[in-house]
Order: structure tokens, then C-alpha cells, then sequence
């Protein structure tokens, strides 16, 4: 499974990527997907599919429609509205006339001020679109959590321990509903108290508490 350095690196690599002809939406990536249309979609899967993370929303490929793709990651609770890289960020350009998700990209990093860097197919170009490194600020709706390596692995090498301190942090050193002692409880039940703490902290790899 990819890790966030290996999507990201991968994205870069594209950059300068264009049209050929220009204006015709034809690029590696949507004769790869195998529709030729508005690639910025087309382009996010690619990178995914090939860094070894499928995004597999429409298709074993991934999604050409911007919409399912946020759909798909709201479905499985990998969404936020707090950027990190190697995040899947979604748009919707106030005042263009179209009302719902209409682009995508790859946050490659975040400034200090809140600006997000991001990688992105098909954005603009004289050449009808490119692959293109971007500075945004607007439009942004959220972000969507892929399954990268360093957070698939953290329960499987997670000690007891380690689970134990991370429950007793989110109900507050065990105050919450008095509960005072974890023994026999399932690592399932971890990790849907794990969960809970992401998504409250908005956190994926946990942190824990010293």
C-alpha cells in the first residue's frame, strides 16, 4: 500500500503534462481511464492507481465524475475539512454556474497562512489543461482521507498498551461514563473509539499521548 511520499512524488512527476492535441482532452490519463472528457479526475486516479492506492469510487480505476468521488470518500468516514498532503482535495467554483463539485486535486502541502498547495490535472493552460501545481484559497469543499500505509499499519503493530493510552485519551483518562479498566476489551471496539478520536481531532495517523 502507498505511502503519502510515493502518491506525491509520483504527482510531480507529471507536471508539464498536457493536451494533444490542444484542446481535446486527450492526455495519458484519459486514454488510460478510457474516456475521453474533463480529465482532473482521471488524472487523481491515475496517480493513485499507479502509486499502488486505488480510489476505486466508479470504477476498479477510480472516478471521472468529481461528485462520486467525494461521495464515495463521505461514505466510508475519510473526510475533513482540514487539509494535509497527500490528501485528495475537492472544488466548487463559487459563481460558475455549476452547483456542485466540479474539481479535484492532490494537496501536496499547507502554508502557514491556510493556503493549500495542490497538484492537479486539467487545470488551466494554453493548451486547453495541464498538469500543474496550484495555490488555493476558495472553492474548496473538503478533502478526502486515502488509506495510505502509516495508518493501515498502526493497529497491527499497535501494542496493548499503546491501544489502552489511546482510549483513556478520549474519554479523558477513563472519567468518561466511569470507566476505569480495558481489560478483554476487543481491538474492534479500539478501533472504533480510534476513529471517533480522528474524526473529533480530525486527525488520520494517531498521536498519542505522552
Amino acid at each position: 500500500m502507498a505511502t503519502v511520499d510515493a502518491v506525491l512524488n509520483l504527482a510531480r512527476s507529471q507536471l508539464g503534462v498536457y493536451e494533444k492535441p490542444d484542446n481535446s482532452n486527450r492526455t495519458p490519463y484519459s486514454e488510460w481511464y478510457g474516456l475521453i472528457g474533463p480529465w482532473c479526475a482521471m488524472f487523481v486516479s491515475w496517480v493513485f492507481y499507479h502509486a499502488g492506492l486505488p480510489l476505486p469510487a466508479s470504477t476498479a480505476k477510480g472516478f471521472s465524475y468529481t461528485p462520486s468521488g467525494a461521495a464515495w470518500f463521505q461514505r466510508r468516514g475519510r473526510w475533513t475539512r482540514v487539509p494535509r498532503p497527500g490528501y485528495v482535495v475537492f472544488f466548487d467554483w463559487p459563481d460558475d454556474g455549476v452547483n456542485r463539485i466540479s474539481h479535484v486535486g492532490i494537496v501536496e502541502s499547507v502554508r502557514a497562512d491556510g493556503a493549500v498547495v495542490t497538484i492537479e490535472g486539467n487545470t488551466g493552460s494554453a493548451h486547453g489543461g495541464m498538469v500543474m501545481r496550484r495555490v488555493r484559497r476558495t472553492g474548496i469543499v473538503g478533502y478526502g482521507i486515502p488509506d495510505y500505509k502509516s495508518e493501515a499499519d498502526w493497529f497491527a503493530k499497535a501494542t496493548p498498551a499503546e491501544l489502552e493510552r489511546v482510549v483513556r485519551h478520549v474519554l479523558n483518562e477513563g472519567t468518561a461514563y466511569g470507566q476505569k479498566d480495558w481489560a478483554g476489551t476487543s481491538k474492534a471496539i479500539l478501533a472504533s473509539v480510534q476513529q471517533l478520536h480522528n474524526l473529533i481531532r480530525q486527525e488520520v495517523i494517531p498521536r498519542l499521548p505522552k
